[in-house]
């Protein structure tokens, strides 16, 4: 229930209702906003969350009984807002592709390093001891809660050092003793779509009318674990993955897509275009060096061998003809095209461009990861920040999706929000082509990707400030 007024006006009955819920045994809430842009962002994104945990904890069968935990606390909700307690650390991991599990490091945080490098520098042979966390969430998710968080050479907030970072844990009570493990799919699947915003990036740089300074850029933070020591937990041990705090007072924290096929909270169903007649079209600008995607030698597919591996001649969850494609489409998509065109001839510009290029560049990203792995994997619910302080602009993200289609039939590999080939489906129902799929040429085979990412991002988590 969410309260829309002023803080005089009475809301009783709505928190009835919540509380009605609650004691009947389902899931009830009450929020008061005020009438600003920004409050009515904030109730509705909460909403949005809660309605994702249940349908989450309904499609789980087996894991349906888990309880979330008594013991959280909203900083929205709280006096003082921060609540600090603090914590030795007895280890540092990070995700290593290539051992395919987190392993030891003796390093600073990745959060720490990449935030703060100068600092980092400085701090590199005597890393923090302690870290300070709110005892408050800042945010809750289907699986997780975040707490603000600080590393600190004591046990006060005078020895506070570098940014503000986030600890992310459990929120459920059945999965507290699980520490370390629990954090591994999430840090896999956060490294996976790290690796290729990266080949997005590198292939962008390719296109007609590339502007190092304005194009925007696609990053993942980067995540790591920290088993720390905390008598009031099984065995004494809490596990922690820790990554930058997104600064979301000064850019808008946007959820730009999901793992369902919605894109900005929409699901705009329509007869999707046919990508392959079309980019068969385009075959021969190939010659004019548009940043296609080159085939590579095979290499051996974790799942699949490559007679699994789909034809480039068809495509099950791109179809349809030309004619199709004027009935029953939403107008909204006419004006994504036609910003699209915008956004790569005047060279990102102009501020009505800037409002667009986070959808555009996107939905071109998931469709960009679909093809580069072959149809294997695919990355969405992206969600974060617009950071226009950088250059250039950088859209960063965390918590990430990834569907994966397994031939072997497995479910879920990437975690409970991998839907496989279904959630696949979802996106091509709503995707609609940007000419940056097109000038990518979203077709061509690239046998060698799991094997690249394993190696080249293996290497990414030695990372040592210089």
């Amino acid at each position: 229930m969410v309260g829309l007024g002023d803080v005089y006006d009475e809301f009783t009955p709505l928190k009835e209702m919540a509380d009605a819920a609650t004691a009947a045994g389902a899931k009830g809430s009450f929020e008061r906003c005020e009438r600003t842009a920004n409050s009515i962002s904030s109730a509705i994104s909460s909403r949005v969350t809660s309605t994702t945990e249940t349908r989450v904890a309904l499609q789980e069968g087996g894991r349906k009984g888990f309880t979330e935990r008594s013991d959280l606390t909203s900083e929205k909700f709280s006096f003082p807002k921060c609540k600090w307690e603090y914590f030795k650390i007895f280890d540092h991991y990070v995700y290593d592709p290539q051992e395919k599990c987190l392993v030891p490091r003796s390093a600073l945080p990745l959060a720490a390093v990449h935030s703060s490098p100068e600092e980092a520098i400085e701090r590199e042979s005597a890393p923090p001891p302690y870290i300070a966390i709110n005892r408050n969430y800042v945010g809750k998710g289907a699986e997780r809660v975040a707490f603000r968080c600080r590393l600190t050479d004591d046990k006060t907030p005078n020895g506070f050092v570098f940014l503000d970072m986030v600890a992310k844990e459990t929120k459920h009570d059945q999965r507290i003793n699980e520490r370390i493990s629990f954090h591994q799919g999430f840090a896999e699947t956060q490294d996976l779509a790290s690796y290729l915003a990266f080949e997005f990036n590198k292939h962008l740089r390719g296109t007609p009318n590339y502007c190092p300074r304005t194009t925007p850029q696609l990053q993942f933070l980067s995540c790591s674990v920290l088993l720390l020591e905390d008598p009031s937990w099984h065995n004494g041990e809490r596990g922690v993955l820790v990554e930058k705090m997104l600064d979301t007072d000064r850019f808008r924290w946007t959820k730009w897509n999901d793992n369902n096929g919605e894109v900005y909270g929409r699901n705009r169903t329509h007869i999707p275009i046919d990508v392959d007649f079309e980019l068969k079209e385009l075959e021969r600008e190939k010659r004019q060096n548009l940043g296609a995607i080159v085939e590579d030698d095979e290499d051996s597919d974790d799942d699949a061998s490559l007679s699994d591996v789909e034809s480039d001649d068809s495509d099950d969850f791109v179809s349809g003809v030309d004619a199709a494609y004027n009935m029953g489409i939403d107008p909204s998509d006419y004006l994504r095209e036609f910003i699209g065109i915008l956004w790569i001839y005047f060279a990102y510009d102009s501020w009505l461009i800037q409002i667009f290029q986070c959808c555009i560049a996107l939905e071109a990203f998931t469709h960009f990861t679909y093809r580069f792995t072959n149809r294997r994997v695919m990355v969405c619910d992206l969600q974060g920040v617009f950071n226009t302080d950088t250059i250039p602009h950088t859209i960063e993200m965390t918590d990430p999706a990834i569907h994966y289609a397994s031939s072997r039939g497995r479910r879920c590999v990437y975690g409970r929000t991998d839907k496989g080939r279904s959630g696949m489906n979802a996106f091509f129902k709503t995707h609609k082509c940007t000419p940056v799929c097109k000038m990518l040429h979203l077709s061509a085979r690239n046998m060698r990707w799991s094997r690249d990412w394993r190696q080249e991002s293996a290497q990414s988590t030695n990372f040592k400030p210089t």
